[in-house]
């Protein structure tokens, strides 16, 4: 198992954890040590700690705050896999996961400049910033908080599946995009009164003027729920979404809001665009956002630092996620060993049980606030299993190169192969 973090200074970070060499029983014997002696109960605790799984960090990059990484995604499969890094000022670069060498890099926008040449802002203050990624075989796919998508196709490809697409979805202030699980050419968005939208790449409109980006039309859009007990209209703020995977026509999304509210649309026609699942969790807004394998329950983390399990049939409180001291940003769940993965704002990797406890199993500390995280479930860590198989091939040698030692002496034994007791006769005298 190997995780990759993007961090704010521009480094991708990959974390193996590997067990200690095994010690001597000499070693591992405790030694004597009076009771009020606190200083060697520090030095116990500390080795005691140092004993579980080490950390093995391996850094991509160099630090710069230019460079930001604000998303990550995954990009083809077994030894060719690569991870796609989106930047801050519209870069997007394509690693070699093993040696984080740049394979690809695209630029898909320019940030635009004030007169004063600083970059120009939202009326949250933030400059224009990537709120989607995704790679489909080679294509890759990328949408900004402005409303700007591109589909950029690798120049070596020659069978185009997808279209090279530079459009506008007419809408600002987006918070989240994501692509649909099977259908590259759908997506979801939503955004700060940007309710969630589905969207279409094969159904965009030509520009009216020339130098104009055309325009994609939606296909499906949300809306509001009812008025509340004062009949005042709900505010929309969308800051994450998922959709839920249900084989190939996965048309249920998942959604966490600015209002501590979780949601469940149903985009299928016909169906009623009001969310089928409501309801309120917390006092602060949704930060990020999972889904567990089953599709059972939501895991959610708010700008607080709290992370919480909740059970999306009754829609109650599964459980609680403890030792956060920071915001989580963002949240991943490993299916093979059942695990949640964290990182944010406190600078911790941490892992803990998807079930049970929920308690931490493993954590890093990894110096930058982090903002993104891959995980890499196909990985197997070569040393350790090579390491493992000519050690015990070794032993198993020179066990059998060693004699069998014959002391002469041979137990009797009857049929059933039980020791039979033997009579000592009495000493006879002689005299």
């Amino acid at each position: 198992m190997r995780y990759f973090t993007g961090d704010e200074v521009g480094i991708v970070k990959g974390v193996t954890f590997k067990k200690p060499a095994p010690k001597d029983e000499a070693e591992e014997r405790p030694r004597k040590r009076a009771r009020s002696d606190k200083g060697d109960d520090a030095k116990d605790a500390k080795a005691k700690e140092a004993a579980g799984p080490q950390a093995q960090i391996q850094a991509f990059g160099a630090v710069d705050r230019e460079a930001e990484i604000q998303l990550l995604a995954w990009a083809g499969s077994g030894e060719a896999k690569q991870i796609v890094v989106a930047r801050k000022g519209g870069w997007v670069q394509y690693l070699d996961a093993e040696d984080g060498t740049i394979v690809r890099a695209e630029q898909c926008f320019v940030p635009q400049l004030e007169d004063n040449g600083k970059p120009k802002v939202n009326k949250n203050l933030k400059p224009e910033h990537f709120v989607g990624l995704h790679d489909a075989n080679g294509t890759l796919i990328t949408c900004t908080d402005t409303g700007i998508v591109r589909y950029i196709n690798p120049q070596s490809a020659t069978e185009k599946t997808l279209p090279d697409l530079h459009a506008t979805l007419s809408q600002d202030l987006l918070y989240a995009m994501k692509v649909h699980p099977t259908k590259p050419h759908i997506f979801a968005t939503g955004g700060e009164e940007r309710d969630l939208c589905v969207w279409d790449v094969t159904n965009c409109k030509e520009s009216e003027k020339e130098g104009e980006l055309r325009k994609v039309d939606c296909i499906w859009k949300a809306k509001n729920v009812k008025n509340d007990f004062l009949d005042l209209r709900v505010p929309v703020w969308i800051t994450h979404l998922e959709w839920l995977k249900g084989g190939n026509d996965a048309a249920r999304i998942l959604v966490g809001t600015g209002h501590h509210q979780i949601r469940i649309y149903d985009t299928t026609p016909k169906t009623a665009r009001r969310p089928i699942f409501n309801v309120d969790m917390g006092e602060y807004p949704v930060r990020a956002l999972a889904v567990t394998p089953d599709m059972s329950q939501a895991i959610f983390s708010d700008t607080k630092g709290a992370m919480t399990a909740i059970d999306l049939k009754t829609g109650t409180l599964a459980g609680a996620f403890k030792s956060i001291a920071g915001a989580v940003t963002d949240i991943k769940v490993c299916e093979k060993q059942k695990h949640v993965v964290t990182v944010g704002m406190d600078r911790f990797l941490r892992i803990f049980e998807l079930a049970g406890s929920r308690k931490v199993l493993k954590k890093v500390y990894l110096k930058q606030r982090m903002t993104s995280l891959l995980l890499d479930e196909d990985y197997v860590d070569e040393e350790a299993v090579n390491g493992d198989g000519e050690k015990g091939g070794e032993d198993d040698d020179l066990w059998e190169q060693i004699p069998a030692v014959d002391d002469g002496k041979q137990s009797k034994t009857d049929g059933s192969g039980k020791k039979k007791k033997v009579k000592r006769k009495a000493p006879v005298d002689d005299a």
